[in-house]
């Protein structure tokens, strides 16, 4: 286990389980597993999908928050910067106008 220290304070806040490669390799693996899903969705279903994750992030504000705060020592205040500038870029990004056409990114492209 990892001690979660508030540097604000030096007291142990959480424990956490430490990954080791298993952990990561298993974190890869399903991200893989979870890829042609993803990429089948239209762009309208993942707006929709990276909008609804914004929307519980921020509805979730105060408690994230308060865990960042915890974690990191800083202000509320600037915690609070972090998670509502973390949800304007997740709406930033679900707004842009992406082309339906691939790019290859070969060498030779910059050459």
């Amino acid at each position: 286990m990892l001690s979660v220290i508030n540097p604000a304070t030096d007291k142990v806040v959480a424990e956490c389980p430490r990954a080791d490669i298993l952990v990561l390799n298993a974190a890869v693996a399903t991200a893989k597993a979870a890829f042609p899903a993803w990429s089948a969705l239209t762009l309208l279903q993942r707006r929709e999908k990276l909008t609804a994750c914004a929307n519980d992030i921020m509805a979730n504000a105060a408690e994230i928050a308060q865990l960042i705060t915890s974690e990191q020592g800083k202000p509320l205040a600037h915690a609070h910067g972090e998670v509502e500038g973390s949800v304007y870029m997740m709406h930033a990004m679900a707004s842009l106008n992406l082309a339906d056409k691939v790019v290859a990114s070969t060498p030779a492209r910059f050459a």
